[in-house]
């Protein structure tokens, strides 16, 4: 997510380190920022904007202490892009934290917010747990990690406010999605549908308008029978106001928690199209407009959205695409130059790969803090069965390789594990051994083919010559693929026993607890 902004992000600040700075070292890591935000297609009024608060930031500190730190530099850009992204909330509760008088937080504008957190950041001289810290003792670095992990862990909430207003006088909310050709709209509507019928357990109802493309009905008819929703609409009509009576002749004797309005996919230059758009708006008078926007379109967005808002009132954003190497100019410029939320990303192809928008935690993606609290969430979801006993007490056989290795198929690899781990974003690029599910195929296959006994025995197969070919013969594998294997579990074996021998049993419990239990 985000990874060449991420990537040229932490380089930028990366290589200036710690010292008394000159003046032209202050500008070549502003101008290498600058840089990096204008190659992702951010827009140039947003870049200046960002540029400018963070120097005067920069400046501020080297007034006060004569030095820079690289840690300080992450904080404040954190917190620039963050308020960018529409984290306003955030900011004001970290700075809520530091101030003793709630009156003084909750009166205080956004700038003075921000002219707060620049004031208090030039106090901090080390910031705990930073990412571009170096590693220097496995064991610190093991246990700090864990702490992230315990955290985010114990801290995400299962009752999550759904982004969707609520109408004044009670009755059904009504969401309108709008966007360009191509930009994934009917999946999205499909995504947004199957996330509040299965995680809010509302009953919903899609309404396809979508009468050019025939194949419009027939995806979205496919994708109800997993996505939990019914479905209004005809394939053998572009008649849109016969398939809006059917929907109020239906909904007069059916109730539903949520109707979503599926519209055509139109560019903002045909006027026709764009006058049939308002015309469904001043029909359904929906509660929400929702622009589905693909995130790989960069700073174009901005215009695209601002010609749909000309002529109906949006009230956010759909980002699609957001798992891919995008550059992120959209998510970038459309909060800063609209004033309008991002509401959902979808993340995947699947269906289920549609999750509301955290900017923190895109912010902290961005500067190469890693998405702990998204790799908590696929943890528990793809961990289920691991044993916790075993973990605890240092011990891991094959079998429980086994379930490691599916679990981490699911999740995606290696890279995309590693990118959402702080410390590990700049070098994903570096990870190439196990960047294929293929390698995990091939140790699956060899796992399976020993006996009951030598995997929970591993000695067993590590120290025999005729049980290793014997199993290699079964999984159609080689000698190179059982000896990658087994260098897996050694390392994985490894890492348990730091992880069982650290001083804090408390929260390593905890963690394991937390993540592997339901």
């Amino acid at each position: 997510m985000l990874s060449e902004l991420t990537n040229k992000i932490v380089t930028a600040v990366k290589s200036f380190g710690k010292g008394k700075p000159t003046e032209n070292q202050v500008d070549t890591i502003l101008r290498n920022i600058r840089i990096a935000l204008l190659e992702s297609d951010v827009s140039l009024t947003v870049v200046k904007n960002l540029i400018s608060s963070l120097k005067k930031k920069i400046d501020n500190k080297i007034s006060d202490f004569g030095i820079v730190e690289s840690e300080f530099i992450i904080e404040s850009l954190h917190d620039e892009i963050l308020m960018l992204l529409g984290g306003y909330e955030a900011v004001k509760n970290k700075y809520k934290k530091r101030k003793t008088s709630r009156n003084y937080v909750e009166q205080s504008s956004e700038n003075e917010i921000l002219e707060e957190l620049d004031t208090e950041n030039t106090k901090k001289t080390k910031i705990k747990h930073h990412p571009l810290n170096q590693i220097s003792n496995f064991n610190k670095d093991l246990e700090d990690i864990v702490d992230k992990f315990s955290l985010a862990s114990s801290d995400i909430k299962n009752e999550v406010e759904i982004p969707i207003s609520k109408t004044e006088n009670g009755s059904t909310p009504i969401i309108m999605m709008l966007g360009l050709q191509g930009s994934g709209k009917t999946t999205t509507t499909a995504k947004l549908a199957y996330y509040l019928s299965k995680t809010f357990n509302k009953k919903i109802l899609v309404v396809c308008l979508d009468v050019y493309r025939p194949a419009a009905y027939k995806q979205l008819s496919i994708l109800s029978k997993s996505g939990g929703y019914e479905l209004i609409g005809n394939n053998d009509t572009n008649d849109i106001n016969s398939i809006l009576q059917e929907y109020f002749e239906f909904t007069e004797k059916n109730k539903y928690d949520f109707i979503i309005f599926d519209t055509a996919g139109r560019t903002v230059s045909d006027n026709k199209m764009m006058l049939e758009l308002k015309n469904i708006y001043d029909t359904v008078h929906p509660t929400e407009c929702l622009l589905v926007m693909d995130s790989l379109s960069g700073q174009s967005t901005v215009g695209v959205a601002q010609e749909f808002n000309s002529i109906i009132k949006l009230d956010g954003f759909i980002l699609t695409r957001i798992d891919s190497d995008t550059r992120g100019g959209a998510a970038l410029s459309l909060k800063a130059c609209l004033n309008l939320p991002i509401k959902f990303i979808a993340n995947g192809e699947k269906i289920e790969d549609l999750e509301i928008f955290n900017p923190e935690r895109i912010a902290s993606v961005i500067v190469g803090r890693g998405d702990i609290e998204n790799i908590v969430k696929k943890t528990k979801e793809n961990f289920k069965n691991i044993n916790t006993e075993k973990l605890q007490k240092g011990r891991t056989d094959f079998n429980e390789i086994l379930l490691q290795l599916q679990g981490i198929k699911k999740m995606g690899n290696f890279k995309g594990i590693a990118s959402m781990l702080p410390a590990m974003s700049g070098i994903t690029n570096k990870i190439n051994q196990f960047d294929d599910n293929g390698e995990i195929d091939r140790m699956i296959s060899i796992i399976k083919s020993m006996t009951k006994k030598e995997r929970i025995y591993p000695p067993l197969v590590i120290t025999s010559k005729t049980r290793r070919r014997r199993i290699c013969i079964g999984s159609g594998r080689n000698n190179r693929d059982f000896d990658k294997l087994i260098k897996f579990y050694q390392k994985t074996k490894e890492l348990i026993s730091k992880i069982s021998n650290m001083k804090d049993k408390s929260s390593m419990n905890k963690i394991i607890n937390n993540l592997f239990k339901n």
